[in-house]
């Protein structure tokens, strides 16, 4: 019986889903079915948003409802991310490395609306950013390929344009549509400023995890660019330190079941 590799899962995935997509197959032949898996879910929330144009609702302050069912899906998905682990990991990654890509992924979003939440676009456009624009780095990363950046090897200035183009539209889109009397060239403007910061983060060569890195660099952005309550800064500054050390303790003092 042969091995079954990591994201080579032989029983039906939902994930499998992408493959009907038209040009799913050349696709998946260049940069792998698990990673073509791992778009889908890493990108997929980004649409959530387009979900709010359907419900009516005040702003900035969001309903109980409204907030309920944007930190309940958040948490869905980071469920339903863990439990498909073995369909999108990479080679070498390790369950422990998408777990924490997924958990992360989620913090950022909910630590956004919980550390200003009289600026719920703050969320919305971390929750954009992180999954179309950090998505579509990887794509054009992978697909486009070409020079990469001299800070960085790993990266190229392919991905790091497509991020910068996929999360300004689409954040600016969100932005636009979810303050009152906002500008589309104004929001468009903003949404590229803040994109440019988290696509810098992103490309970075450090050991923070880049979902991690996304969301706050968003979420700082969006604090100096947009304007916020100062407060909000220092608490994002005390939980960015707390956590990085609870994640440098971890890279220290392993748990016996990441090892082996």
């Amino acid at each position: 019986m042969s091995a079954v590799t990591p994201g080579d899962s032989r029983s039906h995935s939902p994930l499998d889903l992408v493959f009907s997509i038209p040009g799913s197959q050349a696709i998946a032949g260049r940069m792998g079915r698990a990673e073509l898996r791992r778009r889908l879910l890493h990108m997929t929330p980004g649409l959530l948003p387009l979900l709010l144009w359907l419900y009516p609702h005040s702003y900035p302050d969001w309903e109980l409802p409204v907030r309920v069912w944007v930190c309940g899906l958040a948490i869905g998905l980071a469920f339903f991310g863990l439990r498909r682990a073995r369909e999108v990991e990479r080679a070498g990654e390790g369950s422990s490395g998408w777990n924490d890509s997924v958990l992360w992924y989620s913090f950022s979003v909910m630590g956004a609306l919980a550390i200003a939440p009289q600026h719920p676009e703050f969320c919305l456009m971390v929750l954009t950013i992180l999954a179309l624009g950090d998505g579509s780095a990887t794509l054009g990363g992978k697909l486009i390929g070409g020079p990469r950046l001299f800070w960085n090897r790993d990266k190229t200035w392919a991905g790091l344009l497509c991020f910068w183009i996929a999360g300004s539209v689409v954040s600016g889109l969100v932005y636009w549509s979810e303050v009152p009397h906002a500008q589309f060239a104004d929001s468009l403007r903003i949404a590229a400023i803040i994109t440019a910061a988290a696509a810098l983060a992103e490309s970075l060569p450090l050991k923070l995890n880049d979902n991690l890195r996304v969301g706050l660099a968003t979420l700082v952005a969006c604090e100096q660019t947009i304007g916020g309550d100062p407060h909000a800064l220092r608490m994002l500054i005390v939980g960015s330190t707390v956590f990085g050390l609870i994640s440098l303790w971890r890279r220290r003092n392993p748990s016996p079941g990441a090892q082996g």
